[in-house]
């Protein structure tokens, strides 16, 4: 597998991505696959989510290097569905990495668990676009590579983003998005030695 240099790859990544404790190492960038590295610290693999449910621009292929992570997909409450939902909020979601505003509130809604499954190390599993899904980590030392697709929205076409319970509050971007240094990223990229 072919990565970019390490200044490409230190400036297209970032620390505390979606969540603290979730970095994000971008090996490889094009307009037709993006290839990039999931590690997880402190708290985010101790909560039952890493992210809240949330869908994607993109679809993708998710490569269990190290660990193991539960992924959890849903559906949107159907009339069949309704005695196991439970409320979220929805929210549209415009990241600020494409100069969006972050979250906006949308409605109240409800979600049902459709699929859980619990991925072990070597194990792949793919997930589309339009997938509402998250993940919650079962081991503290998983490492994740996932292999992005070409976006199927244009940069301004919002995601959609779920929160359990009542809250209409739009959740806090602070603390996220931190740009590592390159010897952070060198660090990161010796962990993977040997994984792929």
């Amino acid at each position: 597998m072919r990565f970019d240099n390490i200044e490409t790859i230190t400036a297209n990544s970032y620390q505390n991505f979606h969540c603290k404790g979730l970095d994000y190492i971008c090996l490889a960038r094009s307009e037709a696959v993006t290839v990039k590295a999931y590690f997880f610290e402190g708290d985010v693999a101790k909560i039952p989510e890493a992210v809240v449910p949330h869908d994607h621009r993109y679809d993708f292929l998710t490569w269990v290097l190290r660990g193991s992570v539960t992924n959890t997909v849903f559906g949107e409450v159907a009339p069949d569905k309704t005695s196991i939902a439970s409320p979220y909020q929805l929210f549209e979601y415009n990241t600020p990495l494409n100069g969006g505003d972050g979250f906006t509130w949308k409605r109240e809604t409800a979600l049902y668990v459709a699929d859980r499954h619990v991925y072990e190390a070597d194990d792949k599993y793919w997930c589309d676009a339009l997938d509402v899904h998250t993940i919650s980590i079962t081991d503290p030392s998983t490492i994740l590579l996932l292999i992005q697709q070409a976006d199927k929205y244009e940069i301004g076409v919002p995601t959609k983003a779920y929160r359990k319970g009542s809250c209409k509050e739009v959740p806090s971007l602070d603390g996220l998005y931190d740009k590592p240094t390159v010897d952070y990223v060198n660090f990161r990229l010796s962990q993977l030695k040997g994984l792929i």
